[in-house]
């Protein structure tokens, strides 16, 4: 089981001096162990392998991004929300009633 420490060279180990450890996935020469998960990796396939991790979170974000955009655009807004129409709870939300106009808005009190 590998632990996080906090010095990153904690988690790496130097090839052995009986010969120089090979990449695994390209063959070439790997002075350094980078863990369990990624094994004899050189710098430049591992670098490789997280850019294109992060090109595929970008292209998924995008898509995510469009598909909402898309969403927003075609939603259909020609009904009311629920409690406007009297279908929610308990008939809907709060009734407006209009008052009648102050009496100090009248015409009569204006000058003529």
């Amino acid at each position: 089981m590998t632990t996080m420490t906090a010095e990153p060279e904690a988690d790496t180990m130097t090839a052995t001096d009986d010969g120089i450890a090979v990449c695994w996935r390209c063959g070439g020469p790997c002075l350094t162990y980078k863990g369990s998960v990624h094994g004899w990796t050189c710098t430049a396939c591992l670098d490789a392998y997280l850019d294109a991790g992060a090109a595929r979170w970008a292209v998924r974000m995008a898509k995510e991004r469009e598909k909402n955009a898309r969403k927003l655009l075609l939603r259909n807004d020609s009904e009311s929300p629920v409690s406007a129409n009297g279908r929610g709870r308990d008939g809907g939300g709060p009734d407006v009633f209009r008052t009648a106009v102050p009496a100090s808005a009248t015409t009569s009190d204006a000058p003529q």
